[in-house]
């Protein structure tokens, strides 16, 4: 199970699709959540959720431009939060957080939680365009997790299922997406791939595994998302569409 600073830490890193983005603003939050008394616990999602909520609606509430290299500024130029309807479906469908939990972080005001989890869903049908390659040394589940990122309109450039061919894959490719499995054929993991072409391609990267807490535990990399097996198809659609679709911040200070 994940603990706040995770949850939230995978939820920012894959709002932005940029991973120093989303590390530093979960930062801010824990930092913000201690300073006004309000230390959020291990498994606090609802703390740590709010804190950001009320954070970025603040930044934007300002009526004129916060004074540079502030927090406020920060969140000023990452653009306005995110809808109720997009939150609530990446909560759901990815970090697999429930509908009660949720409606105590966004307050939902006529809708219910399911009702904005279908809405996002809908959203997100069909607007993956962008270039994958998949790592998976099951061909069954290879094969499905294609057939879901071509079904929102993306493009499978290549399927590894050893770590060499990986690699060579992402750099020959320059994929917007990698998907990711911890083991694989050999003696090297998804992990391993992700380290060594890092430096040469970077970008985000969901680990889609069997072994969650081994990939969440690693000393050298901690992964954008992880979801684990079994999936469902929606949580891989919801991952996938969004980071295909989402503009990746230029932060200004």
């Amino acid at each position: 199970m994940l603990t706040a600073k995770q949850s939230l830490r995978q939820f920012l890193r894959l709002l932005f699709a940029d991973r120093l983005v989303g590390d530093e603003v979960v930062e801010i939050v824990f930092h913000r959540a201690a300073t006004f008394g309000n230390e959020i616990k291990p498994n606090d999602n609802v703390t740590a959720f709010r804190t950001l909520n009320e954070m970025w609606r603040e930044a934007h509430e300002l009526d004129d431009y916060a004074p540079p290299f502030t927090n406020a500024a920060l969140m000023q130029s990452l653009g306005e939060p995110p809808s109720k309807i997009q939150m609530s479906l990446l909560l759901h469908d990815v970090l697999g957080l429930g509908d009660k939990e949720i409606a105590e972080i966004i307050a939902p005001a006529s809708n219910s939680v399911t009702e904005l989890i279908v809405s996002g869903r809908v959203m997100h049908a069909s607007r993956a365009d962008g270039v994958v390659i998949i790592i998976e040394d099951e061909p069954v589940i290879a094969s499905d997790l294609r057939s879901i990122v071509e079904r929102l309109g993306g493009y499978v450039a290549g399927v590894a299922a050893k770590a060499e061919k990986a690699v060579s894959l992402i750099k020959k490719h320059k994929p917007d997406l990698v998907l990711a499995d911890y083991n694989l054929i050999g003696e090297k993991t998804g992990v391993d791939v992700v380290a060594e072409s890092r430096d040469v391609h970077d970008c985000p990267v969901i680990f889609v595994t069997g072994f969650p807490e081994t990939v969440l535990e690693g000393k050298d990399i901690e992964p954008d998302v992880v979801i684990g097996k079994p999936y469902s198809h929606e949580g891989i659609a919801a991952a996938v569409s969004h980071c295909l679709s989402v503009e990746r911040p230029g932060v200004r200070q």
